[in-house]
């Protein structure tokens, strides 16, 4: 797990990334989902979140069991639609 730099600027709290963690935008959407935050490039957001799905490792378990979901298998090219 590669480690960032929080620091203040100004009266705003920022993140100094690493270099291979740079990406390829001036603007992110942010989100918060308990103590962890999620930044999305704004001009990409679904083809970030796309390939990420896409890229998931023979590792990630293929049957989870949950009472509370339904089990459903899908293709991932069917996870998004253009609009």
């Amino acid at each position: 797990m590669m480690m960032a730099k929080v620091f203040k600027s100004g009266n705003s709290q920022a993140v100094r990334l690493p270099k291979e963690y740079r990406l390829d935008t001036d603007e992110v959407s942010v989100n918060r989902i308990g103590n962890v935050l999620i930044m999305v490039p704004k001009d990409d957001p679904r083809g970030v979140f796309s390939q990420g799905i896409c890229e998931i490792g023979d590792d990630f378990p293929e049957h989870i069991s949950s009472p509370e979901h339904s089990k459903q298998e899908f293709e991932c090219s069917s996870l998004f639609l253009s609009v």
